[in-house]
């Protein structure tokens, strides 16, 4: 099977699906120089649109591999967001529909990580990359087979990447903020936000 791979972190799961005997083409570039003809798409971490006119030339819905537990957290940063407002953490794989993460699950897991004092935005960050990587390779030959029947999903959070930018001046080392302080900010949001609006 012909494999797309759109993606910044391809030596993350390329290896899997080359192992099953799979041709990857591996892609992290806008999408308007891509050839789609491929028996199958997975998006991870992909950072470009991909418009309706392209979606309507796929016959297989695009697997997009999505570092929230969902439908927690769809949208951008789902990490920051998953800590700041105290929700599941994990990562799902589900494909790709009109909206944003919003398609059916074909798999996912919670993942816990260690003292939120120590952890940071950085740490856990990574370690999501991981367990994705992890969950991909569980699951690719039911996945490739067509063999999960995927959930639909319902509720949860959605966030923009603007939302984060009048909380992130809050985050004394960025990226490398302990997750227990992200939590703690979070916590406060109400208190925070009606100081910015009496002044």
């Amino acid at each position: 099977m012909r494999v797309l791979l759109l993606s910044p972190y391809p030596e993350l799961i390329a290896g899997p699906m080359r192992a099953g005997g799979d041709d990857v083409v591996c892609h992290s570039g806008p999408p308007a120089v891509v050839d789609f003809t491929a028996d199958m798409i997975v998006s991870f971490g992909y950072r470009h649109i991909l418009k309706p006119a392209i979606l309507s030339l796929i016959r297989r819905p695009i697997l997009n591999i999505h570092i929230s537990y969902l439908p927690w957290n769809r949208g951008a940063d789902p990490n920051f967001w998953s800590w700041f407002d105290g929700t599941p953490k994990g990562v799902s794989i589900h494909y790709v529909d009109s909206g944003i993460d919003t398609g059916p699950i074909l798999a996912q897991s919670e993942v816990v990580f260690g003292d939120p004092q120590k952890e940071t935005l950085a740490t856990t960050y990574q370690k999501l990359l991981a367990r994705a990587a992890v969950l991909l390779r569980e699951n690719w030959e039911a996945i490739r087979e067509n063999s999960i029947v995927a959930k639909q999903q319902h509720g949860g959070s959605f966030h923009t990447s603007k939302e984060k930018e009048q909380w992130w001046s809050f985050l004394p080392d960025g990226y490398d903020t302990p997750v227990a302080y992200v939590a703690e900010l979070g916590a406060k949001r109400p208190t925070l936000v009606e100081r910015r609006q009496s002044l």
